[in-house]
Parts: structure tokens; sequence; C-alpha cells
């Protein structure tokens, strides 16, 4: 029993560690799977009811509609250990079933931070790349807002030129 609770402990803290780490990516959406809850890939959010020691009963409420996988195809690596060609990152469907990445082809900034995907379009103008510094509140340890245009757009290499003076 003891062997099993120090390899349950070592295996929570590896996953922990792999989803603590921040990945950065340009990258483009090749597929996107969705998938009820329930099923193999996506557990429920919490269980219907469970009962509690003084006889009550705690019920959960989620108004969630599912899980969803997101391959995209790697154009290039900014920051993290994101490796090989494709990225796949694992969401939940929200409220209105609407999935977490756009289906589009079009290049996206994609960071993954402490498990939760954020994303926006990489739009060229004048011959730089930019995209929306509003999904973003820091990238590393660089202030996303900060580096904004009145538009609120943040200039590619801008970002990259930050990043770079941190390490």
């Amino acid at each position: 029993m003891a062997k099993q609770r120090l390899l349950m402990l070592i295996l929570a803290a590896s996953c922990s560690l792999t989803q603590a780490e921040e990945i950065l990516v340009v990258g483009t959406v090749e597929r996107i799977l969705l998938l009820p809850f329930g099923s193999e890939q996506c557990p429920p959010v919490c269980q219907m009811a469970t009962p509690l020691p003084d006889g009550g009963t705690r019920v959960c409420i989620s108004n969630a509609c599912g899980c969803e996988v997101t391959e995209l195809k790697v154009d290039k690596v900014l920051a993290g250990g994101a490796k090989g060609a494709t990225l796949q990152v694992k969401s939940h469907v929200g409220e209105w079933c609407r999935p977490t990445f756009p289906i589009s082809s079009k290049p996206l900034l994609v960071q993954v931070k402490d498990g939760q995907p954020r994303w926006s379009r990489i739009e060229a103008h004048d011959g730089r790349d930019y995209f929306d510094a509003k999904p973003f509140s820091t990238i590393g340890a660089v202030a996303v807002g900060s580096l904004q245009d009145a538009q609120g757009k943040v200039r590619l290499d801008t970002l990259l030129e930050h990043l770079s003076q941190q390490r």
C-alpha cells in the first residue's frame, strides 16, 4: 500500500510539473476533436451527487459541454518544450459548446500555461506579424498589455525581443 501511495505521489508530481511548463508556438489548427463527458478521454467534471457524512448530499453543477482535443501543426516553437511537428492541446468546451480554438487554417499564436490554452490570430501588416494582446496577460514574465499599440495589437518580433531579454 505504501508503495502504491509513493508511486501515485511521483506520478502526480510529474504530471503537475508537465502542466506547469509554459508553451508558446506559432501554428495552425489541423484537427479538432470534440468529446462528450463520460467518454474515455473526457471524464465527468464532477460526480452528480456525493453523500456527505452528516447525511446531506453534495451536488455539483457544471455548464461545460465536454472536452476538446485540438491538434496544431507547429510552424515555430517560441518557448517551452513543444516537441515534434504537432502539438495536442486538451481543454474543456465551455457553456456555449463552442470549441476553444477557431475552425480556421490561419496562423495562430498559442500559449498553453497552467494547462489553459490561449490564442490569437497572427495578422501581417506592413511586412510584420501582429497579434491581439487581449487573450494574454503575461507570456513568460512579459506583461503583454505593456507592449500593445493603440489598436490593442502587439508585434510578434517585439514580444520575442522582450522574451529573449529574460534568458
